[in-house]
């Protein structure tokens, strides 16, 4: 999937499944920076904040007192 970001970094699909073959501890490498697994669907929903399955995704792997940014905006 990394390479495929390469191709087509818009594609919110690519990044929710990189995202997906990730573990909670992983961080892979897009176009010279470090995603963890919650950056790559934070990705995926700056690019398609309607995706109710991601956002369930993301939910389920934040910490309670957790944060994420998603083009510029924090969500906890």
């Amino acid at each position: 999937y990394v390479q495929a970001l390469t191709c087509f970094p818009s594609s919110a699909e690519v990044w929710l499944y990189l995202a997906s073959t990730m573990n909670s501890t992983e961080s892979v490498t897009v176009g010279g920076t470090d995603y963890t697994k919650r950056q790559c669907y934070a990705q995926a929903l700056g690019l398609n904040p309607r995706d109710v399955h991601t956002w369930e995704l993301l939910g389920s792997k934040m910490p309670k007192d957790g944060k994420v940014m998603i083009k510029g905006k924090a969500y906890t």
